[in-house]
């Protein structure tokens, strides 16, 4: 139908009624857009976040296993001076006479 033809049967009040329809109806997809486009940067924000978050628990379990290796070899190092110590231990005791 044309708008002539509307006016024709309905008037002024038919045109004012479609038109507030008609806003209603763009104003709605207007909304669902904006809320569309804030929902996907959410989205990229969250998975930038994880991305990050998963970076840092990695590199402290890095950093977990690289302390846990050096702590090893501590006491590896410090059971390897325990035995030269005792071995001195037996070494003096035989030399000065004792058991």
């Amino acid at each position: 139908m044309e708008m002539i033809e509307i006016y024709a049967d309905y008037g002024v009040q038919g045109l004012t009624i479609l038109f507030f329809f008609a806003t209603l109806l763009w104003f709605r997809g207007f909304i669902t857009k904006l809320v569309n486009e804030e929902l996907d940067d959410i989205r990229n924000e969250i998975v930038q976040n994880r991305d990050i978050q998963i970076k840092l628990i990695d590199r402290w379990n890095r950093e977990s296993d690289e302390n846990i290796r050096r702590h090893d070899n501590l006491v590896k190092e410090i059971n390897d001076a325990t035995d030269l110590l005792n071995r001195m231990d037996g070494v003096m005791s035989r030399l000065n006479g004792h058991k």
